[in-house]
């Protein structure tokens, strides 16, 4: 369910350390947590690729009107959101879309300073 170190410390009321200490004596353990969490991510995953590339699923929306319930069924559309597509490509892409780009130079740099600036 996604859950933290500290959640499950949480959950088998225990501290923190010693769940760092079973996965780290029991193998068993350590792998079931890498896995539940490699599930998820995965799950995170495919919904920022959605939400980055847009997606629909169906919709059931109940109105209420002088005592009579009534239902719609359709589908409901999510356009592509740039925020989650820009995410997307700077963690798959970082070379080309993270915020920092290096540029590498060769040769000399030199620093001039005028006349007015002498004595500063």
């Amino acid at each position: 369910m996604g859950a933290t170190n500290d959640d499950l410390a949480e959950l088998f009321d225990v501290a923190t350390s010693t769940i760092h200490e079973w996965r780290d004596h029991h193998e068993a353990f350590s792998d079931a947590i890498k896995q539940a969490k490699d599930e998820h991510d995965a799950q995170v995953e495919r919904a920022l690729f959605e939400r980055a590339t847009g997606y629909s699923h169906p919709e059931v929306k109940v109105f209420h009107d002088q005592g009579e319930i009534y239902t719609w069924e359709g589908v409901k559309h999510y356009p592509p959101d740039t925020a989650a597509a820009f995410i997307w490509l700077k963690n798959r892409q970082p070379q080309r879309w993270r915020d920092k780009q290096e540029i590498e130079h060769s040769g000399g740099v030199s620093v001039t300073i005028g006349k007015d600036f002498r004595g500063l």
